[in-house]
């Protein structure tokens, strides 16, 4: 009407919209209950993060009951971060009780588009699961909902999982794309030897560490890191060999919310040849690690390990091999203990040809208030290998 109108000329004098220049729309649909605006709350949270000079605006609708004809409009009681003033909220009713959008969705994406928001949610009612009206509106579709789906059968007759760019985000199955990255180090190394077995050494790296995509969820973990580590390498004849690092490493990452993580870093390995037959291998370090967590960029990896290589006959190798890792999360409560052991054999059938089998048992433990899932999990492997 006139009205919407006069307010669209208001905020945008040309009254027309710029096709190229319009804000992407992220639909958020799903059953109730299910956690969409929870959902919506953590991504605003993160694209304000992520682009500090970015605005978003958030289209909610609540659904009106058919008894009283009332809506709650309640979902803002779930978004902790609509308080900045790079944020703006909108609640809407359907007015109807059987419907998950409100008919005045459009106009008020076109109001948010022309006051020139550089990002717009629109966060429907709880649907049914024939519903998919939300795709009408938007540039990209998520479709929330619960592991308590109930029989397999039911997933056939949800109509926006035919649809959605991103189905579920509990319990389903995420496009990892946002795991994709580049990494560019340079690094330069100088030893000086006291002795024809010993020797000392220093080791200076440098790396940019480059994300293709953080859009969803909204986590730019591109950084630059530099480290250093210096120590002692040995080579005793026949006997023993091994080298030993100590050092410190700092990576500063582009999003300023994660700040820099830095710490104690080291390197050690050991290989003892007991006999001709036999090798014992020790090893241990800590390293910085990206991390794939919400929330954390990153993670401290401290393990300790060893492994037994024995030549029963000429062409048959036995090894056995345990470790134990501590990965301690940065930015958040979060540990991790993992013990890992396994064993197995390679059989040479001929210079080219290789037969192989190995049983592994891997049990994570997770703790802290951000703790994921704990784990167990028993694999055997058999493999054929082919060398030219």
């Amino acid at each position: 009407g006139q009205p919407f109108n006069n307010m669209l000329s208001e905020l945008a004098p040309t009254g027309q919209k710029d096709e190229k220049n319009a804000a992407v729309v992220l639909g958020i649909t799903g059953t109730g209950g299910a956690g969409k605006s929870s959902v919506t709350d953590e991504i605003v949270r993160r694209f304000l993060n992520t682009y500090t000079d970015k605005t978003i605006a958030v289209i909610s609708v609540d659904p009106s009951k058919k008894k009283t004809g009332g809506a709650l409009l309640g979902d803002r009681i779930r978004m902790n971060a609509i308080s900045s003033p790079r944020a703006y909220m909108r609640s809407l009713a359907t007015r109807e009780s059987d419907v998950a959008l409100s008919q005045y969705v459009q106009q008020a994406i076109d109001i948010c588009r022309a006051a020139a928001f550089d990002f717009i949610i629109l966060e429907s009612a709880g649907v049914g699961q024939s519903d998919a009206s939300i795709l009408d509106y938007c540039n990209l579709s998520m479709y929330v909902m619960t592991p308590e789906y109930g029989a397999p059968s039911q997933l056939e007759k949800i109509n926006m999982l035919d649809y959605a760019d991103v189905d579920s985000l509990i319990g389903g199955i995420a496009d990892q794309d946002y795991r994709d990255r580049k990494v560019t180090r340079f690094s330069g190394r100088g030893e000086y030897a006291f002795t024809p077995d010993t020797a000392v050494f220093a080791q200076l790296s440098h790396s940019k560490i480059k994300y293709d995509n953080f859009t969803l969820p909204l986590d730019n973990r591109s950084a630059d890191e530099n480290m250093a580590l210096a120590g002692i390498s040995l080579d005793l004849s026949g006997v023993l060999r091994g080298t030993a690092g100590v050092g410190y490493v700092e990576r500063k990452f582009d999003l300023a919310a994660y700040g820099k993580s830095s710490g104690l870093v080291a390197d050690v390995k050991v290989e003892w040849f007991v006999t001709e037959l036999t090798t014992v291998t020790a090893t241990a370090h800590r390293f910085l690690r990206d991390s794939a967590v919400i929330n954390s960029p990153g993670y401290f990896d401290n393990q300790i390990g060893m492994r037994v290589d024995h030549e029963l006959l000429r062409n048959l190798i036995l090894f056995a091999q345990a470790e134990y890792r501590h990965d301690t999360y940065q930015r958040i409560d979060r540990t991790e203990n993992i013990v890992f052991g396994g064993g197995g054999a390679r059989y040479l059938l001929s210079p080219q040809w290789e037969l192989g089998g190995r049983v592994e048992y891997t049990d994570r433990t997770s703790k802290g208030i951000d703790r994921g899932r704990n784990i167990n999990e028993l694999r055997a492997l058999a493999s054929v290998t082919w060398k030219r």
